[in-house]
């Protein structure tokens, strides 16, 4: 299986909804200490419903894949449909098996984004 799969890099190469949000409901950043990867996830929330997500920072081409996606899948769901997702889902979009340090890469977007919601609660 080739870890590198071609939409992880299209996403990785031309991330969905990378930048920051003027005035976030919320926005929290997050950091992996075992590689060095950061992302900040800023989200703005109208009514229960993600109106728009945006994340910035540094990573390697699976935490930064997974962001993009993440950000794509979230906009226009409800936060308590986004709040409950599993982390398999996470795995089936990018295609490949998550383990062992990739796993900390592949969820580093959600931790971000699972914190930014628990501020809105």
């Amino acid at each position: 299986m080739d870890l590198y799969r071609e939409h992880i890099l299209d996403h990785y190469r031309r991330p969905r909804n990378r930048g920051r949000i003027a005035n976030p409901t919320a926005s929290t950043t997050v950091q992996n200490p075992v590689c060095g990867d950061s992302l900040t996830v800023d989200v703005d929330i109208e009514k229960g419903i993600i109106k728009d997500l945006r994340f910035n920072g540094t990573g390697c081409a699976i935490s930064i894949a997974s962001a993009s996606m993440l950000a794509e899948r979230s906009v226009g769901r409800r936060v308590s449909e986004v709040r409950d997702e599993e982390t398999t889902a996470i795995a089936e979009e990018l295609g490949i098996e998550i383990s062992g340090t990739r796993a900390k890469c592949a969820l580093l977007a959600r931790s971000a984004l699972q914190a930014a919601l628990e501020k809105v609660q």
